[in-house]
């Protein structure tokens, strides 16, 4: 166990902490004492008693303070995960919607395209003729 001397308000007290503990002890002790100094100069010196127990109200009601804004950040965060949640189902509802008309699109492009298909080859039969035309009037060629 380590051992301090803090000084609150000019006096020293001995406090008694967990080894390691040291050096954040001081700065919670020198934080008080700061606190008690800002309380002597607005009241004055209206005996450590009261000065320690007037800091120790200001320290819980800003500590108060401090988890009320921790309590609605957290519900915050909750709400905003539950909307990401939500946000995620509506995308994932819309992409849905689009596989589906992707996959309609899709399934009427396939009879087209095997009707291409079939009349490919009429088509590069006639593909011969098309270039005799546009390479002359073709009456010249045997066909």
């Amino acid at each position: 166990m380590g051992q301090l001397a803090v000084t609150v308000n000019g006096h020293s007290y001995q406090i008694t902490c967990d080894d390691g503990q040291e050096d954040h002890l001081r700065a919670l002790a020198e934080s008080v004492d700061a606190r008690v100094g800002e309380l002597v100069a607005s009241v004055g010196q209206v005996g450590d008693m009261r000065l320690l127990v007037m800091t120790s109200l200001l320290l819980a009601d800003e500590a108060s303070e401090a988890k009320n804004d921790l309590l609605a950040l957290r519900e915050e965060d909750e709400k905003a995960g539950e909307k990401a949640q939500l946000d995620e189902a509506v995308l994932a509802a819309g992409i849905e919607t689009l596989a589906e008309r992707i996959e309609a699109i899709a399934d009427n492009l396939i009879p087209v395209a095997d009707n291409h298909d079939s009349s490919a080859t009429g088509k590069r039969a006639r593909a011969p003729e098309l270039m005799r035309g546009s390479q002359g009037s073709g009456r010249d060629r045997p066909a």
